[in-house]
């Protein structure tokens, strides 16, 4: 079991928690993501939003032991943590969503809202698994164009669906919200 809770104990499951007081809502969204990192183990991804209007996307990879962790020094062997754009709260809403760019590994997609103005373009970015290692504290404004693709006009609600056209390769649903 996973939880997100300072209370319980070690032989309850395994605690997140941070330290960084940045990260209020720890657990906005919470989503198994597959085997990211293609290690063999399923991975978990966690969301919070912070302070800095931004958003914070933390994929644990997925281990064969218990152990605490405090989000604000996850370890490479632990898993990684995506940092989203200032404006965007990326991580909104996120979702494992198998292998969408065909290269035999899980992937996730990552919604976001424009915290400002709900009128602003709303993205969502789907993060592609890699072999064994991923990406180190990175931010989406700086990763490799190779390493994720850009879903612009929607991303507030985003989903894994399963390959439903019969293609062999799955798809996504992607939201977009804009008021009356």
């Amino acid at each position: 079991a996973l939880y997100l809770d300072s209370s319980l104990s070690i032989n309850d499951g395994i605690k997140l928690y941070s330290s960084n007081s940045n990260y209020n809502s720890l657990g906005l969204s919470v989503c198994s993501a597959g085997d990211i990192n293609n290690d063999g183990l399923n991975d978990v991804a966690i969301s919070s939003l912070n302070n800095l209007n931004g958003g914070i996307i933390f994929i644990l990879f997925g281990n064969n032991t218990l152990d605490n962790i405090d989000l604000k020094l996850l370890t490479p062997s632990q898993g990684v943590s995506i940092i989203g754009d200032s404006w965007s709260y990326s991580g909104y809403s996120i979702d494992g969503v198998g292998d969408v760019n065909g290269d035999g590994i899980d992937d996730i997609i990552i919604g976001s809202m424009p915290y400002k103005d709900i009128y602003l373009t709303q993205y969502a970015y789907i993060l592609y698994g890699r072999n064994q290692s991923l990406y180190d504290k990175a931010s989406i404004s700086t990763l490799s164009p190779n390493s994720y693709a850009i879903i612009m006009n929607g991303g507030i609600i985003v989903s894994g669906i399963g390959d439903i056209t019969n293609v062999g390769i799955n798809e996504t649903l992607v939201i977009d919200y804009k008021p009356n």
